[in-house]
């Protein structure tokens, strides 16, 4: 239990990246041959989303240190970094992430 438990916290530990001058309280990494990036766009569906594919700028995506893809950064209202997700989250990790930053369902309303 205890190996598993480790695993798990190293699957989701992401370097460090550098979001400067990306625009977007919610960033999401992407690009469009990624099937679990559609499950991500989908639970990020009810917010304004800043998506950038990489296909579309690869050097500055690798610059800012996204190595793969999905990857979510969500940053509060000051612009700081306060969750960075790799992969397909859970909805109890995504929401807790979005209550740290202050963003709710209701300050996007669609």
């Amino acid at each position: 239990v205890a190996g598993l438990a480790l695993f798990r916290a190293r699957r989701r530990r992401i370097p460090d990246i550098d979001v400067t001058g990306f625009e977007g309280r919610i960033l999401f990494f992407t690009e469009r041959s990624c099937l679990s990036c559609d499950t991500v766009r989908a639970l990020l569906a009810p917010f304004e989303v800043a998506e950038y594919r990489y296909e579309d700028d690869p050097q500055r995506l690798a610059g800012a240190g996204i190595a793969a893809v999905p990857v979510v950064v969500i940053r509060d209202g000051a612009g700081v970094v306060v969750d960075r997700i790799a992969g397909v989250p859970s909805m109890r990790r995504l929401v807790a992430g979005l209550r740290r930053a202050g963003i709710t369902k209701s300050s996007y309303p669609r």
